[in-house]
């Protein structure tokens, strides 16, 4: 069952999610605070989009991130499969890991709930555009 797996290897520990960005950036807190985009190490090259912030969708599935998982307890993956630091694997200043919330992928989650989805870099332009309107 997917919801069950545990991460895989890479770095890995128990963060606090202290503020959301948007549906598909958080700001977490270890012993210093850094913002992860949340992905899925199985979608890979694929990536976890939501709507921007600024339109009506993207206000609520931002205002569902806060309800949900603001100052709450979530597991940090950063898959570092291969050999790099951590600022190399980052996107716009941005960690790119997966948070995991109750034995779930954050993603999963949105994902249900239509506020992300799954695609390849170039369509990212107008992944949203029909929808957040």
């Amino acid at each position: 069952q997917r919801d069950n797996m545990q991460p895989e290897p890479g770095f890995v520990t128990d963060v606090e999610i202290i503020r959301i960005i948007d549906a598909d950036t958080f700001l977490v807190r270890m012993t210093r605070e850094f913002p992860v985009r949340i992905t899925d190490e199985n979608k890979e090259p694929l990536i976890f989009d939501s709507p921007e912030k600024n339109t009506s969708l993207g206000k609520r599935a931002r205002q569902y991130c806060i309800d949900m998982f603001l100052n709450k307890t979530a597991r940090l993956c950063i898959p570092t499969n291969e050999e790099k630091s951590l600022t190399d694997i980052n996107s716009f200043n941005r960690i790119i890991g997966v948070l995991w919330f109750k034995g779930k992928r954050i993603t999963d989650i949105l994902t249900k709930k239509g506020f992300g989805r799954f695609t390849k870099r170039k369509d990212r332009k107008t992944l949203w555009d029909d929808l957040s309107q």
